[in-house]
């Protein structure tokens, strides 16, 4: 095979590539889309439940107090957009936004980037993000009085104050079966770009040869 023909290869496997990273960034949009949607039920429900699970505290803020609170709260939930991009968005975490020679790297380790992003144990990376995306709620509740510091184990402060849910997470359906197929063609993409690697090695090796009987030829 002459140099030609290697590199024939390897521009018909980035086409490839290129391809199959334009189709995994509208598989994310829906992913973070739905967490959204999650994020934001949280925030309701869990206000919900500690007014009413708390009525001393509740009854001491009165109509007047609460009505503060849901109002906070509203406006925290337009900012959990901008929350989910900050955790959940991240370019670490989704390899279509990854620059190809970082990827070619990444597989020296990985053989697939699923194992990297792994479904099988709950994705640990993404769930500890969602943690701290749901923790926002948490500063909310902690100037209303109803929950302190160490007091609750689902709440916890880090090192830079900020909180983090460590309550129990169960991610919808919706999320799941988008990250599945995110996951899926993250395999797809592994496997193409290990064959660029393959064919770029082949090349190399091609190459050196050539070199070596050239320099056999003219001495």
């Amino acid at each position: 095979m002459d140099k030609s023909e290697y590199d024939g290869k390897i521009e018909d496997l980035t086409i490839k590539i290129d391809k199959t990273r334009q189709k995994m960034a509208p598989v994310l949009i829906t992913f973070l889309n739905e967490t959204e949607i999650y994020v934001t039920k949280f925030y309701k429900d869990t206000i919900k439940e500690y007014v009413l699970s708390h009525p001393d505290i509740t009854k001491k803020y009165g109509k007047e107090g609460i009505r503060d609170l849901k109002y906070e709260c509203r406006e925290l939930i337009k900012l959990i957009p901008e929350i989910v991009e900050m955790h959940l968005g991240t370019d670490k975490f989704w390899s279509h936004k990854c620059p190809i020679n970082d990827l070619k790297k990444e597989c020296k380790v990985y053989p697939a980037f699923s194992t990297h992003y792994n479904i099988s144990d709950s994705n640990k990376r993404i769930i500890e993000s969602l943690r701290h995306t749901l923790g926002y709620l948490g500063d909310l509740l902690l100037k209303y009085g109803y929950i302190k510091i160490g007091k609750y184990s689902e709440w916890k402060m880090s090192e830079d104050e900020k909180f983090k849910y460590k309550g129990s997470i169960e991610c919808t359906p919706e999320m799941k079966t988008s990250l599945k197929t995110y996951l899926e063609m993250d395999k797809e993409l592994a496997g193409l770009i290990n064959e660029v690697k393959d064919i770029e090695k082949q090349k190399k090796e091609a190459e050196g040869k050539d070199e070596a009987e050239e320099i056999w030829n003219n001495t």
